[in-house]
């Protein structure tokens, strides 16, 4: 398992006014790029990346690519590569993470507030980091997003795909009749 926090804090360190300027550029706010005391670990860098054969990211070699941690219920559990040119098209480093922006988990969405989903990383970070980026249809934690009340997606395509994907294998609990008393046994 790769040391997720060494990784940012390189990431961090190999950031340069250049790569300001590009994010700059592209909308983020100077907020969002030069406030990471706010979101430990380092709330961006810029490293070199290419897919392995797993459809992980290998760091060190490839083109550059920006990187956000990604954090679930206050542990950094992955991390997400993306070129700029290129913001829909993402990598993971350990494929466990599945959404940008759980850092405070869903219950804020749960209870009221609707939950803005965002299509890729950089609108996130134009965003101020604020909102949901799902990074992993596949993930079995998709489900969760059924338990928010509201999800407002930031463009048609999102809201779309957001359907498709929360209609797709629907949970149920196995359901069956236990007369009283007889849950013991059945056990």
């Amino acid at each position: 398992m790769p040391d997720l926090k060494t990784e940012l804090s390189a990431a961090g360190l190999a950031t340069n006014p250049l790569h300001l300027r590009r994010l700059l550029g592209l909308g983020v706010p100077m907020i969002t790029l030069a406030n990471p005391c706010h979101r430990r670990p380092a709330q961006w860098g810029v490293i070199r990346a290419r897919a392995g054969e797993d459809g992980l990211y290998l760091p060190g070699e490839g083109d550059a690519h920006v990187v956000l941690p990604v954090v679930m219920d206050g542990d950094l559990v992955d991390i997400v590569a993306f070129r700029p040119s290129a913001p829909s098209e993402w990598m993971l480093r350990t494929g466990l993470g599945w959404a940008l922006g759980l850092h405070r988990g869903l219950e804020p969405y749960t209870w009221g507030e609707p939950a803005v989903v965002r299509e890729s990383p950089l609108d996130w970070m134009r965003a101020d980091c604020t909102g949901l980026v799902v990074l992993d249809f596949a993930a079995p934690e998709r489900r969760s997003l059924r338990c928010i009340r509201k999800i407002h997606c930031t463009t048609d395509r999102l809201t779309r795909m957001m359907t498709r994907q929360l209609a797709i294998d629907p949970y149920l609990p196995e359901i069956i009749t236990v007369p009283e008393g007889a849950e013991r046994k059945a056990a």
